[in-house]
């Protein structure tokens, strides 16, 4: 069953996350290493104003890819 919709029909899963940690079969430093290569990463800077002093956050973000 490999779907969108496998995650609804997965039992002893509690949450999306969980089902995502179970179908990783890499160590997540690959798959950065792999998408930095590819140049298929993002930088983004999130402004957090929830704070006494607000400031920027960046978060390196990896894009869909549907090859590998």
């Amino acid at each position: 069953m490999s779907n969108k919709n496998e995650f609804y029909h997965t039992k002893n899963l509690n949450s999306p996350l969980d089902y995502a940690l179970k179908k990783r079969t890499e160590p997540i430093i690959d798959i950065v290493t792999r998408a930095i290569e590819r140049k298929n990463v993002l930088l983004a800077y999130q402004p957090i104003v929830h704070s006494k002093k607000p400031f920027e956050a960046s978060v390196l973000r990896r894009l869909n890819s549907y090859n590998g």
